[in-house]
């Protein structure tokens, strides 16, 4: 059976945050948005969806609006993109892509987000 995750506590948010009971608002002490929503995004398990949502948005422009409609990034786990596809030469097509498919993401994401892309038809 599998533990249960718990949900992050006051405190948690405030780790995250950068403030706690002694800290000065005042000092610039506090961390900026950006880094409290990437720990926060990280401490809840949720970079990996957030990346995915990043990625179907940039779908279409990085295949071409034809093979973005015969095709979508359905999950991505672990750094590996699983891309459902409508046929069978669309998918040796994009299988063809796939290492300038994979530097594309990287440059646009500005991460390493995907180490490897499987299609599926």
């Amino acid at each position: 059976m599998k533990a249960r995750k718990s949900l992050p506590t006051e405190a948690d948010y405030r780790q995250l945050c950068g403030v706690g009971p002694d800290a000065q608002w005042a000092t610039g002490d506090a961390k900026p948005p950006k880094v409290v929503l990437g720990r926060l995004l990280e401490k809840l398990k949720l970079e990996e969806r957030f990346r995915q949502a990043e990625i179907q948005a940039l779908w279409p422009r990085l295949v071409g609006e034809f093979n973005a409609r015969h095709s979508h990034p359905d999950s991505l786990r672990r750094g590996v993109l699983l891309v459902r596809v409508t046929h069978a030469p669309l998918r040796h097509h994009l299988e063809m892509m796939r290492s300038e498919l994979i530097r594309h993401f990287e440059e646009q994401l500005q991460s390493t987000t995907i180490r490897e892309i499987r299609f599926v038809a």
